[in-house]
């Protein structure tokens, strides 16, 4: 599961967090910070059926109880509107933390992109809309 909230702290759905759907392709990075450095690439991952879902949000679910503890002390905080951990139920596909290749930063503040946002060209059921 990615940890993240599925709504902001103005109760507004993240963007583009609805248009996940099960079966779609999700490239985790990490890296680029505020220094606008590009990221790096850690894994592809497919979205499944969420365990716990969260009501309107197809690839979302609510964390385990059991997970509760762990997340605060490791520094993840609960959805702001939902007063719970939250996250996008994925299947890891691929590991690529040693794939050399830079991804490069889009611009805005969005966490989730589309496939035409980041590289141009079409790749998911995101990028229809």
């Amino acid at each position: 599961m990615i940890i993240r909230s599925a709504y902001n702290i103005a109760g507004i759905a993240i963007a583009n967090a609805k248009q996940l759907q099960e079966g779609d392709t999700i490239l985790m990075v990490y890296g680029g910070g505020d220094s606008k450095k590009p990221y790096r690439p850690m894994f592809s991952c497919t979205v499944v059926t969420p365990p716990h879902p969260v009501q309107g949000f197809e690839g979302f679910s609510y964390a385990d109880a059991s997970q509760h503890d762990r997340l605060q002390k490791s520094g993840y905080t609960p959805d702001p509107h939902l007063s719970r951990f939250t996250g996008i139920s994925v299947e890891v596909s691929e590991n690529l933390e040693r794939v050399p290749y830079e991804i490069p930063r889009p611009g805005g503040n969005n966490t989730i992109r589309r496939w035409a946002e980041v590289f141009g060209g079409t790749r998911s059921r995101l990028d229809k809309g």
